[in-house]
């Protein structure tokens, strides 16, 4: 089974705009944070972390999160290709889901493009 990760968080004041819910961008930094909470589960670091660019990213809102308010996210792999990865994510607000979306990162090491995967790191990938 692919890996995957669930962390909890409260909507800070920060991440509102003036219409007190949730800034568009919100959800984008929650992703992120757990699949950095993910990769940390995995054993890995700046070395990783570094080095995966996103080259696409996409959401969807069905419910606006208000100051205060617990979120949980979800996020797990959905697919491994030879230098990529696809991640997808879901936010809960009291069970209910919130937002959705996915983002793909590239392996890229160096400054001249992508390179495979580490066996080490796909085989983590794949079977948390």
């Amino acid at each position: 089974m692919p890996a995957s990760i669930s962390i909890t968080r409260t909507l800070q004041w920060v991440e509102t705009d003036a219409s007190t819910h949730q800034h568009y961008s919100s959800g984008f930094r929650w992703a992120e944070e757990a699949e950095h909470a993910l990769w940390r589960r995995l054993g890995f670091g700046i070395e990783i972390v570094g080095a995966i660019p996103r080259v696409a990213v996409s959401m969807e809102y069905l419910r606006r999160i208000f100051y205060g308010e617990e979120i949980v996210t979800h996020l797990r792999v959905e697919r491994v290709g030879t230098s990529s990865c696809t991640f997808v994510f879901e936010a809960f607000v009291n069970g209910e889901i919130a937002m959705r979306g996915q983002h793909t990162c590239v392996h890229a090491p160096n400054t001249s493009g992508s390179a495979p995967w580490p066996e080490h790191v796909r085989a983590a990938l794949l079977a948390d």
